[in-house]
């Protein structure tokens, strides 16, 4: 049973209420794993669910407003994430599909996490106020894993960006929200494995 959904977004801004979402990544996953049968971080990206979308369906029909701050930083990272992330494609999704993605993915009465709650799940509230449409999971059911981590690892020092033992930075694949929520289930999975 999936007991916990995780989900990260890549934007064009940092004002929830008008940035555009160039892509999210999801994954539901069962914490009872974490002793029994661990995931593996290839696992996670593969089988996480992404999408990526249309900014300019966003920006002509939704009235999303492009950060020149954000915009300068992602041509900053090189060229390789700019075709990855910011150049547009036939298979880009129109915003629309976001909220059925969702409703599709998350597993009923599943915890809900992101990295921080002042991000994230604002994006998809903000979002849902303006289209009209019902939050896909509960509101008293999201967490944040920089708390979690923090609240877990009390008292020691451990970074909540710490790489798990086991897993090559310079292999991963930056930017890429996939690899931004595998890592968060890689560390949760690595501090319960140490801890209990």
């Amino acid at each position: 049973m999936m007991d916990s959904f995780i989900f990260d977004f890549e934007t064009l801004g940092t004002d929830v209420q008008t940035l555009p979402i160039l892509s999210v990544a999801c994954y539901a996953f069962d914490t009872k794993r974490f002793k029994t049968n661990p995931y593996k971080l290839e696992e996670i990206i593969i089988e996480s669910k992404f999408r990526k979308f249309s900014v300019e369906d966003q920006v002509k029909n939704y009235n999303r407003i492009i950060n020149k701050d954000t915009l300068d930083w992602w041509v900053s990272q090189g060229q390789e994430v700019v075709d990855a992330n910011l150049k547009a494609s036939d298979n880009d999704k129109p915003l629309s599909e976001l909220h059925s993605m969702f409703l599709a993915e998350y597993p009923s009465n599943a915890y809900v996490y992101t990295r921080g709650n002042t991000f994230d799940p604002m994006i998809i509230t903000a979002l849902c106020k303006q289209l009209n449409l019902v939050e896909p999971y509960p509101w008293w059911k999201v967490r944040d894993m920089r708390s979690l981590i923090d609240g877990l690892t009390w008292g020691h020092d451990v970074n909540t960006t710490f790489i798990p033992d086991g897993i090559v930075e310079d292999e991963l694949q930056l930017h890429d929200p996939r690899t931004d929520i595998a890592l968060d289930v890689m560390r949760f999975q690595a501090i319960i494995q140490a801890t209990t």
